[in-house]
């Protein structure tokens, strides 16, 4: 089942990428691929550390604004979560994570500098700063027993949506990367939302934040 829906985002991506390029004729649009990684934590779950590593993967649309301006929109797939070496007797360490597999798609306003005209006489800005919101889709949910709310699993809320920004450099008009940082309003995880539950109440309030590191191809 998995699977299946892992397939089934790809071949969205893929469509939607096809799509966005066929715009192209009209020069305001453009679109690619992006292909990087999440770094992330999550706050309350007793780990520390951006060290649950995932892929934040997908494509990207971009429209030209006038100017300096840019507005870009995301569709990814996204792994977050928690990891961290949980030290039990010493010298014995048990490991504790989590992982969350999201669609994730955000929508940034881009400022854009140091502009560039190429051979062919296309210009492109190479530097990005960028800030917006984040809207996620958690699909799927795992962990291993050290995870201090693997009880509570399925009342992880659904959705998400979290405030975002970043930096971009682009070394030509098509290849760049981009860096951008993430913090979600919500609650991942809220016990006042579950009074009646005696596990849920002894655990803490779950929120997540993240970095994230991606290389873009832009058509």
């Amino acid at each position: 089942m998995f699977l299946k829906q892992i397939v089934k985002i790809i071949l969205f991506f893929i469509c939607t990428a096809l799509t966005v390029n066929n715009l192209q004729a009209q020069s305001r649009f453009r679109g690619g691929f992006v292909v990087g990684m999440n770094a992330a934590q999550i706050d309350g779950d007793g780990t520390a550390g951006y060290r649950q590593v995932g892929l934040s993967s997908g494509v990207r649309a971009l429209v030209e604004l006038g100017g300096l301006w840019e507005l870009s929109l995301d569709i990814l797939y996204s792994q977050k979560g928690s990891r961290k070496s949980v030290e039990n007797e010493a010298p014995f360490f048990k490991e504790a994570f989590s992982r969350l597999n999201y669609l994730e798609v955000p929508v940034l306003l881009n400022l854009r500098d140091w502009k560039q005209t190429t051979k062919s006489g296309e210009t492109y800005y190479k530097v990005h700063l960028s800030a917006g919101i984040s809207y996620s889709r958690l699909f799927s949910v795992t962990s291993n027993d050290n995870f201090s709310h693997k009880a509570v699993l399925d009342k992880f809320a659904k959705t998400s949506i979290a405030y975002t920004g970043g930096i971009g450099y682009y070394v030509n008009r098509n290849w760049g990367f981009t860096w951008r940082i993430a913090r979600s309003f919500g609650y991942l995880f809220d016990a006042n939302d579950y009074p009646n539950d005696p596990v849920a109440q002894n655990l803490l309030p779950l929120k997540e934040h993240y970095f994230t590191f991606q290389t873009t191809w832009i058509f």
